[in-house]
């Protein structure tokens, strides 16, 4: 028999994790004025490192016309207790300046949700 007469089978066991719970943080970008900023980039970095997660982890996302923002699947360890991140949470669109310029906000499985707003002093 050749080559095209055998038969070959081949097979890998993968494990597949699912990297949850996820947390959210949230909020609005206005001006000293109080009217909406969009187009202000949000970035929240991730401080240290957790299980399954590696530290300086950054997620961003930009506000929308009405300057609010969401930033979702922010990882902040397994689900267990005890599980938490810092996340570092920062504006930034050209040379404009921000009070807040970064905020710290932490996510727990107690807490999974947070809000950061900014005010663009520009």
């Amino acid at each position: 028999p050749g080559l095209e007469d055998d038969i070959y089978a081949y097979s890998n066991e993968v494990t597949v994790a699912v990297q949850d719970p996820s947390g959210v943080i949230s909020g609005t970008v206005t001006s000293d004025k109080g009217a909406p900023v969009a187009g202000v980039t949000i970035t929240a970095r991730r401080v240290q490192a957790v299980p399954g997660g590696l530290a300086n982890k950054e997620y961003s996302t930009v506000t929308a016309s009405d300057g609010t923002y969401t930033l979702e699947g922010l990882y902040f360890g397994p689900e267990v207790t005890g599980a938490q991140a810092t996340f570092v949470v920062s504006p930034s669109k050209g040379d404009h300046v921000f009070d807040f310029a970064s905020l710290d906000k932490i996510l727990t499985n107690n807490v999974k949700t947070q809000t950061a707003n900014f005010k663009d002093l520009t």
